[in-house]
Protein backbone atom coordinates (compact mmCIF):
# COMPACT_ATOMS: atom_id res chain seq x y z
CA UNK A 1 0.00 0.00 0.00
CA UNK A 2 1.52 3.41 -1.47
CA UNK A 3 0.76 6.61 0.80
CA UNK A 4 1.49 9.96 0.05
CA UNK A 5 2.65 12.96 2.47
CA UNK A 6 -0.74 14.18 2.83
CA UNK A 7 -2.26 11.04 4.27
CA UNK A 8 0.71 10.68 6.10
CA UNK A 9 0.05 13.89 7.74
CA UNK A 10 -3.58 13.56 7.93
CA UNK A 11 -3.16 10.62 10.22
CA UNK A 12 -0.37 11.57 12.36
CA UNK A 13 -2.79 14.42 13.03
CA UNK A 14 -5.42 12.06 13.64
CA UNK A 15 -3.86 10.36 15.79
CA UNK A 16 -3.00 13.41 18.16
CA UNK A 17 -6.32 14.76 18.71
CA UNK A 18 -6.47 11.02 20.09
CA UNK A 19 -3.63 11.45 22.47
CA UNK A 20 -2.29 8.39 20.92
CA UNK A 21 1.07 10.71 19.92
CA UNK A 22 2.38 13.10 21.95
CA UNK A 23 5.21 16.10 19.48
CA UNK A 24 8.45 16.60 21.05
CA UNK A 25 10.03 19.75 20.55
CA UNK A 26 13.02 19.27 18.13
CA UNK A 27 16.67 20.21 20.47
CA UNK A 28 17.44 22.21 17.26
CA UNK A 29 14.84 24.60 18.39
CA UNK A 30 15.51 24.72 21.51
CA UNK A 31 19.37 25.27 21.64
CA UNK A 32 20.16 28.95 21.98
CA UNK A 33 21.59 30.64 18.97
CA UNK A 34 25.17 31.21 18.74
CA UNK A 35 26.49 34.86 17.54
CA UNK A 36 28.45 34.34 13.86
CA UNK A 37 31.76 35.52 13.90
CA UNK A 38 32.62 38.39 11.21
CA UNK A 39 35.51 39.17 10.03
CA UNK A 40 35.09 43.21 9.25
CA UNK A 41 33.57 44.51 6.51
CA UNK A 42 34.51 44.68 2.24
CA UNK A 43 32.72 45.84 -0.70
CA UNK A 44 30.56 43.81 -2.99
CA UNK A 45 32.67 42.44 -5.74
CA UNK A 46 29.46 42.21 -8.17
CA UNK A 47 27.36 45.46 -6.79
CA UNK A 48 29.82 47.43 -4.72
CA UNK A 49 27.65 47.59 -1.22
CA UNK A 50 29.73 47.41 1.49
CA UNK A 51 28.81 44.11 3.76
CA UNK A 52 29.84 42.35 7.05
CA UNK A 53 32.04 39.63 6.00
CA UNK A 54 30.99 36.03 7.56
CA UNK A 55 34.63 34.72 6.26
CA UNK A 56 37.83 35.94 5.59
CA UNK A 57 37.76 35.66 1.91
CA UNK A 58 34.17 36.95 1.41
CA UNK A 59 34.06 39.02 -1.67
CA UNK A 60 29.93 38.92 -2.15
CA UNK A 61 27.14 40.26 0.01
CA UNK A 62 24.81 37.27 -0.99
CA UNK A 63 24.28 34.71 -3.37
CA UNK A 64 22.45 36.47 -6.25
CA UNK A 65 25.82 38.91 -6.98
CA UNK A 66 28.18 36.08 -6.37
CA UNK A 67 26.13 33.57 -9.46
CA UNK A 68 25.67 37.16 -11.52
CA UNK A 69 29.76 37.54 -11.04
CA UNK A 70 29.83 33.83 -12.51
CA UNK A 71 27.45 34.26 -15.37
CA UNK A 72 29.66 37.58 -16.38
CA UNK A 73 32.62 35.60 -15.79
CA UNK A 74 31.87 32.81 -18.08
CA UNK A 75 30.22 35.06 -20.82
CA UNK A 76 33.49 37.23 -20.78
CA UNK A 77 35.12 33.59 -21.31
CA UNK A 78 33.11 32.90 -24.33
CA UNK A 79 34.59 35.90 -26.01
CA UNK A 80 36.69 35.34 -29.17
CA UNK A 81 40.82 34.80 -28.20
CA UNK A 82 43.21 37.32 -29.61
CA UNK A 83 46.43 36.33 -31.56
CA UNK A 84 49.67 36.12 -29.21
CA UNK A 85 53.11 35.50 -30.01
CA UNK A 86 54.99 32.58 -28.24
CA UNK A 87 57.84 34.47 -26.08
CA UNK A 88 59.79 31.55 -26.80
CA UNK A 89 59.43 30.83 -30.90
CA UNK A 90 58.35 33.93 -32.15
CA UNK A 91 55.43 32.42 -33.66
CA UNK A 92 51.61 33.57 -33.94
CA UNK A 93 49.34 31.32 -32.08
CA UNK A 94 45.71 31.75 -30.51
CA UNK A 95 45.02 30.55 -27.28
CA UNK A 96 42.31 27.47 -27.15
CA UNK A 97 41.69 27.07 -23.38
CA UNK A 98 42.05 30.31 -22.17
CA UNK A 99 42.92 34.45 -22.59
CA UNK A 100 46.15 34.31 -20.37
CA UNK A 101 47.83 31.87 -22.26
CA UNK A 102 51.17 32.61 -22.70
CA UNK A 103 53.20 30.14 -24.57
CA UNK A 104 52.19 28.26 -28.23
CA UNK A 105 52.57 24.86 -27.09
CA UNK A 106 54.06 22.68 -24.06
CA UNK A 107 57.07 22.22 -25.12
CA UNK A 108 57.78 25.86 -25.21
CA UNK A 109 56.22 25.89 -21.87
CA UNK A 110 58.49 23.06 -20.46
CA UNK A 111 61.56 25.08 -22.21
CA UNK A 112 60.99 28.52 -20.51
CA UNK A 113 60.69 26.89 -17.28
CA UNK A 114 63.36 25.02 -17.87
CA UNK A 115 65.45 27.97 -18.54
CA UNK A 116 64.14 30.11 -15.52
CA UNK A 117 64.98 27.04 -13.56
CA UNK A 118 68.79 27.38 -14.83
CA UNK A 119 68.59 30.99 -14.43
CA UNK A 120 68.07 30.92 -10.87
CA UNK A 121 70.26 28.27 -10.10
CA UNK A 122 73.31 30.32 -11.43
Amino acid sequence: MIVDAEEIRRIVERMKKDGKVTVMPSRRAAAPEKPRATFGSASCRNCNVTFTKRASTSMFCKRECYLADQRRERELAKEPMQLLVCPMCDSRFTPKTRNNQTYCSPDCNLEAHRRRNRDKKK
